[in-house]
């Protein structure tokens, strides 16, 4: 058993539960009635749902409708955030901005808190509207104040000998 992804929920009508498996090989959305019928994949392919690094449980909206997720789609090292209509396994991409992408839905579910961050720059929030197309809005950097705070940031999570970490743009730097 992957205790990875253990995620499941109640779906409004109290006869469904959504929830992830990795029964395809990659982990994937799915909705069954717990009262018989068949088991419904609400998203396929080659594409992981909630990947390591990012949020580790999607969020049903209020009314039940719809289920936020991040997934890496379109590359490995790409996460963003989807939304797919429980009803019709439908599945909107609602953002577009490369790297890691996590979220937070408001409590009005019309914006998304984003997290974002690519290996070359540290994360940044942005606040977006949950409909597909929407653009976001860059609120603040979450960059260390130095090159020395970052430094001890990454210091025993970044491997020593990594090309370009003791040269490059760390040179001399210690913490």
């Amino acid at each position: 058993i992957n205790w990875s992804f253990n995620t499941v929920g109640w779906l409004p009508d109290n006869e469904s539960l959504y929830f992830l498996s990795e029964e395809s090989g990659f982990s994937h959305l799915y909705v069954d009635n717990v009262k018989g019928g068949a088991r419904k994949s609400l998203t396929s392919g080659s594409f992981v749902v909630c990947p390591r690094g990012s949020n580790p449980e999607p969020y049903l909206s209020r009314d039940g409708t719809h289920l936020y997720f991040p997934a890496n789609r379109s590359h490995s090292g790409r996460i963003e955030i989807y939304r797919v209509d429980v009803a019709t396994a439908k599945l909107e991409q609602l953002t577009e901005l490369g790297g890691v992408t996590r979220f937070v839905v408001s409590p009005d579910e019309r914006s998304l808190l984003l997290t974002h961050s690519t290996a070359t720059r540290p994360p940044e929030l942005f606040v977006q509207e949950t409909k597909t197309g929407a653009r976001p809005r860059r609120g603040c950097s979450l960059r260390p104040a130095s090159p020395r705070a970052l430094r001890s940031r990454v210091a025993g999570v970044v491997p020593s000998g990594m090309a370009g970490f003791r040269s490059g743009a760390f040179a001399g730097v210690r913490p």
